[in-house]
């Protein structure tokens, strides 16, 4: 419906539908009250067998991070319970699981990935009788849930799981974040904790400035600490859980900073790589390239409570703070697509005060049309001088017009005649997943996918701060000589101040090179360079790149299969050879206890991971001990010509399509 409130369309702005003013009389009248909803806490794990749920009575993680990729090793302790027991672990959106193990008589048995679809909340029943799972425990469990049967155990001993995900975290003008789920599942047995520890290891080839941990300063010890390592200890008892969360910055005061990590798994073979590109901070707005942004908002029944609150904050800060140069949009749409204006127009003191009160008018109702909001947008005149941004916030999947994915896809495709990076926010867990990663793959773009209980506004007040000033438009980067191949994002980038480019992917071939960037600056070709080394054998050396290399190919060979509606066998079959060599789980291939579960032993996780111990910085090598190997390069002035100010990208470019598991595939 036209989602407006009566100061809107005093505005000039929406209008009532006559034909459907049963659903909207009242709407047209007054200011529409909506109650908040309060989504449950997410915790650290739950075990669910016949008796309900339960929750940890001990939590300990060890916490690796290098380069601002984190493996997070969990180990939970749960009180004795009964039969046919499940264990269940929300996941951060923007990681991906890689090992699980349970304790028995002594001894490590870990799960194998299986030719088998992964468990869902759809699969999971609870209580007695089959019933299905409740609302607010499939709330808790987010869409991105892990879920493994475990074998039987006498019902008086307590369960002791390990769980093992990676991700690359979120990154900010010069902050890195860390946070792992550790509220408490407000319906569950227990509460309290026994204890809870942390190890907390922290590598950077740039210097580590500062770190903070709310709520758990009190309880943490500094083991060791140098100007590139950092190891914390986190340790506390009787303590009810709330969310775990660390930061720690790093320091950037050079023209432009890269940093290349390898890894070879085996020496003689292809390697792995990832390459960092930032640059300073502070551009001033002035220098930036002026931005066409266009905020897509889905203002469906579904939307309705906290959610369409919080979009209204995010919508009004986008306008509050347009560079001056810029051009936009908002297009509200539910099954009517309602753009603010004709086209995006220009940042005044007028069309800002129009957005906010078309923004503020916003209400939720009707149905999903994302196929007709996304065409009606990106049909707008651009410029190709300026950087094309789109961001689309959903909670749901489309449900009237175009609703075939595939479909969509192509339309959208055709429709982006202008290269706009779409990026989707996915809010709650009935976000078809699959179809907006692979609308930001085939953009350029990013998608990120917020729990019911997101604090939206903030989430995408950050993400908007790290796209506000462009710097860089349509670059790509050429390795100097080295063959890279499979390499993600694929395609030109956008690159922004305060943000980050991570490029990973495979490489032949080895020596010291000279990197360069080539992109647009308003209008004007740009080249930037520096040099930097691949080296002929790292073998053991950060050891988490072909993993995470493996979950970037993964989720492209996903896209591929969105994209087309076809599950190619010859694609299927390389998920899940790439997901039984790595221990990665996709929709294809999920998690079991093997079926000599109790027979003795293996411990560790397919692959292993290799963890950073005591680590040192060595200028020629980077980190060479403890697991980690990195070498860096900070690049001067003179390296990027006389240009006033260097260059930057998009945090985590590779976030949610290197690291989110799109939803099962159901054939």
């Amino acid at each position: 419906m036209r989602s407006r409130t009566v100061a809107a369309l005093r505005a000039g702005k929406g209008r009532c539908n006559v034909t459907r003013l049963h659903r909207i009389a009242s709407l047209c009248s007054l200011t529409t009250a909506v109650l908040a909803y309060s989504a449950a806490a997410r915790a650290d794990g739950l075990r669910l067998d016949a008796c309900g749920t339960a929750t940890p009575t001990r939590t300990s993680i060890d916490v690796q991070i290098v380069e601002e990729v984190a493996t997070t090793t969990a180990e939970l302790t749960f009180p004795a319970g009964c039969t046919g027991t499940r264990f269940l672990f929300p996941v951060p959106e923007s990681a991906s699981v890689i090992g699980f193990a349970v304790e028995h008589d002594g001894e490590w048995e870990p799960a194998v990935i299986a030719g088998n679809e992964t468990t869902t909340p759809d699969d999971v029943s609870q209580g007695p009788g089959g019933a299905a799972m409740n609302t607010n425990l499939r709330k808790w469990l987010g869409s991105n849930a892990f879920i493994i049967n475990l074998p039987s155990e006498p019902t008086d001993r307590p369960l002791h799981v390990r769980l093992q995900y990676i991700e690359v975290l979120p990154y900010e003008f010069g902050s890195v974040q860390y946070r792992y789920p550790f509220a408490d599942y407000v319906y569950a047995q227990g509460g309290v904790r026994e204890s809870f520890s942390a190890l907390v290891d922290v590598a950077s080839v740039r210097p580590i400035a500062g770190h903070s941990s709310p709520g758990f300063s009190q309880h943490s010890t500094v083991e060791e600490q140098t100007a590139n390592h950092l190891k914390l200890r986190f340790q506390a008892a009787s303590i009810t859980p709330s969310d775990f969360g660390f930061s720690y910055g790093v320091t950037q005061d050079e023209e432009l900073y890269v940093n290349l990590l390898t890894s070879h798994e085996r020496c003689g073979e292809d390697g792995f790589f990832m390459l960092i590109v930032e640059p300073k901070h502070d551009v001033d707005e002035s220098a930036a390239i002026p931005k066409y942004f266009q905020f897509v908002l889905d203002t469906s029944g579904s939307m309705a409570g906290n959610k369409i609150e919080q979009a209204r904050d995010a919508g009004v800060f986008f306008v509050d703070n347009l560079n001056p140069q810029d051009r936009f949009n908002v297009v509200a749409f539910d099954d009517v697509i309602d753009p603010l204006f004709g086209q995006p127009q220009a940042v005044t003191a007028t069309t800002q005060s129009q957005a906010t009160s078309f923004v503020q008018g916003l209400y939720a109702d009707g149905l999903t049309d994302i196929d007709t909001a996304l065409r009606t947008a990106l049909s707008s005149p651009f410029e190709d001088s300026f950087a094309r941004i789109l961001v689309l916030l959903t909670d749901g999947e489309p449900t009237v017009g175009e609703q075939n994915p595939s479909q969509i896809l192509a339309n959208v495709k055709q429709a982006n005649t202008h290269h706009t990076r779409i990026y989707p926010f996915g809010i709650g867990s009935d976000v078809n997943k699959s179809l907006l990663i692979a609308l930001a793959n085939a953009s350029g773009g990013q998608a990120q996918f917020l729990a019911d209980n997101a604090d939206i506004s903030k989430v995408l007040g950050s993400f908007y701060n790290k796209i506000d000033r462009p710097v860089l438009i349509d670059a790509t980067v050429d390795f100097g000589g080295i063959e890279t191949y499979m390499s993600y994002p694929e395609g030109p980038q956008d690159l922004f101040a305060g943000a980050q480019l991570l490029i990973i992917g495979k490489f032949r071939g080895a020596g010291d090179v000279q990197g360069t960037m080539t992109g647009s600056l308003m209008g004007t070709p740009q080249t930037y360079s520096w040099p930097m080394t691949f080296r002929e054998c790292a073998q053991g050396q950060n050891s988490f790149l072909p993993r995470l290399w493996a979950k970037t190919r993964i989720d492209a060979l996903l896209a591929q299969i969105e994209e087309s509606g076809v599950e190619d066998p010859a694609i299927v079959e390389e998920i899940k050879s790439l997901a039984s060599r790595y221990g990665i789980q996709t929709p294809y291939s999920g998690y079991e206890m093997g079926e000599d579960y109790g027979t003795g032993g293996t411990g560790g996780y397919p692959g292993g991971y290799a963890g950073s111990g005591a680590s040192g910085y060595d200028s020629s090598h980077g980190y060479s001990s403890g697991g980690l190997e990195s070498v860096g390069c900070q690049i001067r002035p003179g390296y990027a010509g006389s240009l006033p100010f260097g260059l930057g990208g998009l945090a985590c470019l590779i976030g949610a399509r290197l690291l989110s598991r799109p939803r099962r595939r159901r054939s």
